[in-house]
Formats: structure tokens, C-alpha cells, sequence
């Protein structure tokens, strides 16, 4: 099998890393691949995965007409024998590619959770938790699979040279509790829970020696620096640790004693044997135990609370019950292990989307004009509302010369 992989970014981040790791399980299976992708820190990823990278230009609005041919392309020059794209920009980008070549199978991943309006609702979706799975058959007009957030559990275990030697790094004592994020650090979905976080260290009880490394970078840097500098000033020493990003964050989960975080940073903290509280929006606080699992499961590791501030005492709780229990912090990484091995391990992960590739194959995109157009207009739309000045009217952007583009 040729396989072409379209991630829709090389920054750090779960969805990007899911698509290298299940591009490596097929190269190592012995077929021929390719992963496109706008340039970005995790294109050396690839590179030391030793799969074939073709960077991709990318403009500063998607969907972008040049990128549909740069697509076009490459699936010209490459051949292959399915396209497997990931979140909305590079399905619609892929969709547009694909106009006339019907043979080539295309699916689409998206992680999120919830499926945009921009893609194209005749191409193949494999989605990340059974409840999305549910949700979307019932709307979708092709078959809609899973593809639960594969792990690689021989590369992301506990390192304990690599705890000691980042918590030296940091100048953390080797007996300190140390409590790590490792997230993207941006105002939607993810700040909440991390200022919830960093104010639940000013809670603890003075007597507990612990610590709050947050690794990751993103639009709300500025504001989690300042609140950082703000809780260490009250506590007269260094208890936030805002390291930034680090492109192999593994040893920060070996340094931590509890993670607390969603998605794939949550299951990455279980198969690293360590303790975790799920970090949700609007005060979604959980920890991860046999009462939980079977929602977690079900409607992923994430969640929407109503605690609102709250949530800053759930957490103050959830970390000194934890700092007192050792034996607990045992048990609790035990449980997670065994159900990341048993459920997300990557080869597992890889063999599921392996018999989505089989029929892809077999079905071929199946275009529809008026389901691009739709999927497109709902795309450059949302790029205005994101990059366009209010003041500017959306008719000053000509939509149907974009339109153009897609019947082409």
C-alpha cells in the first residue's frame, strides 16, 4: 500500500503526533509512505522516524488554493493508494485535491471533540471516542470508525534517570511531590484548568513540599507567566515552574509524582505509571480511577464542569490527598498503565485503522461538488471571523472566486 498522511500542522501537538506514530507502525509494516505537511518543529520527528517528509506551503487562511495544488501535486507524483488526513483544513484541502481522481481512497481523523463543519461529510471519518462514534454515525453521510489516541507504550514509560535528572534541572528536591502539565498553553479549552492549577498551589498546606511544572507553549503564555510570578512571590520561593516547550516531553512525565491534563496528555501520564486528573473546561476536575474510567472511556479524557473557580479548591484537594498517600499514587499509576497497554497501545490503535484503509480502498473518494462548496464556504468563513478585522465586511472577500477553486 501506498499511504500519503496530511497532518494539518507540525506544531507540537497530540493530533500531529498520533498521525507520525500510526505513519511509523505502517511504515515498519512494510508499506510505502509519505507524510506532507506545513513546516514546523516536528517535521525532525519524521525525519528521525524515518519516513519520507514532504514540507507543504502554508499560507496564513486555510483553506488555501495554493496548498490544494501543491496537494494535487504531490498525490500526482506520489500515487497513492490512500490519503489519510488529518482535522478539518487538510480533509477539505485533500477533498479539493482528489476532484479527479476517484480511485484514491481518503479518510480523515479528527481528534477534537467535535467534528467541524468544514469537512467534507462524504469522506470516510474515524473519530477518537466511542460517543463521537455514536453521535456521528447517525449524521454522517459516509462510515464513521474509531481511532482512539494511540500510544506508543515501548517509547512513553517511567525514566528514572530522567526524573532525576530534570527535577535537578529545576532544582527540585528528589523527595519534593511534584505535580506536572504538559499541554499547549492557549486560551481556548486549555487555560482554564492550567490558572485553576497554578492558583491551587497557593491552597496546599505549607507543610507539603510541592511543586507545578507546566510545559507548553501558546497563545496564553504571558498570562500564566504572571500568574505563576504572582504565586511564587506569595509563597516566597520557586513552586511554578514554567518550563515552556520541550519537543520530547517524556521526561517531564517521568519527573511528576501526579499529571494533571486531557486527551493525549492524559493517557501518555498513564502509560507513564503516574497518577491523573483530567482537566476539563468550565471547572472540570477528575481523577482517573476505576470509578471514572468507564465515562473516560466512553466520552474521552476530558470533560465540562460547573464549578467555575471551584475548581481551584477540587484541585487543592485532589493534590493533598495525593501528597499524603504514596501507596495510593502507586495504585492509581498501576490501574492506568494496564488500561492504556490494554485499550490505546499504538500497535493496537494501527491495526483498527489498518482495516479503515482496506476499505477506503475499495469505496474511492466519492465527490460531491455541492458538499465541497458547502464545506468550503463554512471554512473561509471561519477564517474570517478569525483573522479579518471586524470592521471589514465579509463581502469584501471575494467567497465565490474560493468557490472557484473547489469545482475546479
Amino acid at each position: 500500500m501506498r499511504l500519503l498522511v496530511l497532518p494539518h500542522s507540525l506544531s507540537i501537538g497530540g493530533s500531529q503526533r498520533n498521525a507520525i506514530d500510526l505513519a511509523r507502525v505502517f511504515r515498519e509494516h512494510g508499506d510505502a509512505v509519505m507524510v506532507a505537511g506545513p513546516r514546523g518543529v516536528m517535521g525532525s520527528d519524521i525525519v528521525s522516524a524515518n519516513l519520507d517528509y514532504q514540507p507543504l506551503w502554508i499560507g496564513r487562511l486555510r483553506p488555501s488554493p495554493r496548498r490544494m495544488r501543491s496537494v494535487r501535486s504531490l498525490i500526482n507524483t506520489f500515487r497513492p493508494d490512500v490519503v489519510h488526513a488529518y482535522e478539518w483544513p487538510s480533509a477539505l484541502e485533500a477533498y479539493v485535491a482528489l476532484r479527479r481522481r476517484p480511485e484514491i481512497g481518503l479518510v480523515t481523523t479528527v481528534m477534537s471533540m467535535d467534528v467541524d463543519l468544514e469537512v467534507p461529510r462524504t469522506v470516510p471519518l474515524l473519530v477518537g471516542t466511542p460517543a463521537l462514534r455514536a453521535q456521528w454515525s447517525e449524521r454522517w453521510r459516509a462510515p464513521v470508525g474509531l481511532c482512539e489516541p494511540p500510544v506508543d507504550t515501548a517509547a512513553d514509560m517511567f525514566d528514572p534517570i530522567a526524573r532525576h535528572r530534570l527535577r535537578q534541572e529545576l532544582g527540585i528536591d528528589a523527595d519534593a511531590f511534584v505535580a506536572v502539565i504538559v499541554s499547549r498553553v492557549d486560551h481556548q479549552m486549555k487555560f482554564g484548568g492550567i490558572a485553576a492549577a497554578v492558583q491551587a498551589m497557593a491552597r496546599l498546606d505549607a507543610g507539603i513540599s510541592a511543586h507545578l511544572v507546566v510545559v507548553g507553549s501558546g497563545n496564553a503564555m504571558s498570562g500564566l507567566r504572571q500568574m505563576a510570578a504572582a504565586v511564587n512571590a506569595g509563597a516566597r520561593r520557586t513552586v511554578v515552574h514554567v518550563v515552556g516547550e520541550l519537543l520530547d516531553p517524556r521526561a517531564a512525565y517521568s519527573a511528576a509524582d501526579v499529571v494533571l491534563g486531557m486527551g493525549g496528555s492524559a493517557l501518555r501520564s498513564m502509560a507513564h505509571a503516574r497518577p491523573t486528573i483530567v482537566l476539563g473546561e468550565d471547572g472540570f476536575v477528575r481523577r482517573v480511577d476505576t470509578r471514572s474510567i468507564d465515562q473516560f472511556v466512553h466520552r474521552g479524557f476530558f470533560g465540562i464542569g460547573t464549578a467555575g473557580d471551584g475548581a481551584i479548591d477540587d484541585i487543592a484537594r485532589e493534590l493533598t490527598d495525593l501528597a499524603g498517600s504514596p501507596a495510593r499514587c502507586d495504585e492509581l499509576g498501576r490501574f492506568g498503565k494496564a488500561m492504556v497497554c490494554e485499550r490505546y497501545a499504538l500497535d493496537r490503535v494501527a491495526a483498527g485503522v489498518a482495516e479503515t484503509y482496506a476499505a477506503v480502498r475499495q469505496l474511492g473518494t466519492v465527490w460531491d461538488l455541492s458538499e465541497a462548496v458547502r464545506a468550503h464556504t463554512a471554512a473561509v468563513r471561519r477564517e474570517l471571523r478569525l483573522h479579518v478585522p471586524a470592521r471589514r465586511a465579509a463581502s469584501d472577500i471575494a467567497l465565490p472566486v474560493e468557490a472557484q477553486e473547489v469545482a475546479a
